[in-house]
């Protein structure tokens, strides 16, 4: 469904998923880590009829935060979607993209500025620095990342279109992955090889020094003057991110 890069609401989701399992639903779940641990408390047994898939997650973004950006900086017209990982300018290159009524909005990722927020671990939820879901073995049956670094032991499968690992927890897991194996391109990996540029597998983001004063100034000044100091982008990282993203356009044109 994409990735979102901020916090989803939960509502009455967990009692939906108790209901509908006692009815003998098949039921798909999928969320972050310390969510599918909180669906399998509240339901206090398992069922075959459940299978839960969570992500390698670095953190959850306020949601107050992304309310008030939505506001400021995507207010030229209604809004009809927004992709956090559109692929205009290729994976490694990924953009955000706004798509109004009339128009829409493209922006890399690396000098877009929730984005580089949330990359610093400044407008990341408290919970989250002291999060202790990242492991090796989890409640979920399937966890699924961004493969980062596929080059490195699977360059055949790199198309900059967008690779991701699984990771098979469960018999439930394992069934389900070999239903669909035969209509996917895949290859085995070790746990290590996995993780290796997606750390957050199994470390905890650290909070940002300027966290604290970013909410202190956020409370007292404008929206836009306070993201744009905290959210500011060397220019030489932002000269670095346009020539990436000129190659990519040549490279597409030219496929």
């Amino acid at each position: 469904m994409g990735s979102k890069y901020a916090q989803s609401e939960i509502r009455d989701t967990y009692r939906i998923i108790k209901q509908s399992l006692e009815l003998k639903k098949e039921v798909l779940f999928s969320g972050t880590s310390c969510q599918i641990e909180g669906l399998k408390k509240f339901l206090n047994k398992e069922y075959e009829n459940l299978i839960c898939v969570d992500l390698i997650c670095m953190g959850i973004p306020s949601n107050v935060i992304w309310k008030e950006y939505v506001k400021n900086f995507y207010n030229k017209g209604k809004i009809q979607s927004i992709n956090f990982k559109d692929k205009t300018y290729g994976w490694d290159c990924f953009s955000v993209k706004v798509t109004y009524d009339k128009g829409k909005n493209i922006e890399v990722g690396n000098i877009n500025k929730y984005m580089q927020l949330f990359f610093k671990g400044i407008n990341i939820r408290p919970a989250c620095y002291s999060c202790s879901f990242r492991r090796k073995n989890r409640y979920s049956d399937l966890t699924i990342s961004d493969c980062w670094g596929i080059e490195n032991f699977a360059k055949e499968l790199k198309d900059n279109l967008g690779a991701s690992t699984v990771m098979i927890h469960s018999t439930k897991g394992n069934k389900l992955f070999k239903e669909i194996e035969k209509e996917i391109k895949y290859k085995r990996i070790s746990f290590e090889q996995a993780i290796k540029n997606n750390k957050y597998a199994l470390e905890t983001i650290k909070e940002n020094d300027n966290r604290q004063k970013f909410y202190d100034e956020y409370k007292k000044q404008k929206f836009k003057k306070v993201i744009n100091k905290y959210a500011k982008i060397p220019i030489k990282y932002k000269i670095r991110v346009k020539l990436r993203q000129i190659k990519r356009i040549i490279l597409n044109r030219t496929y």
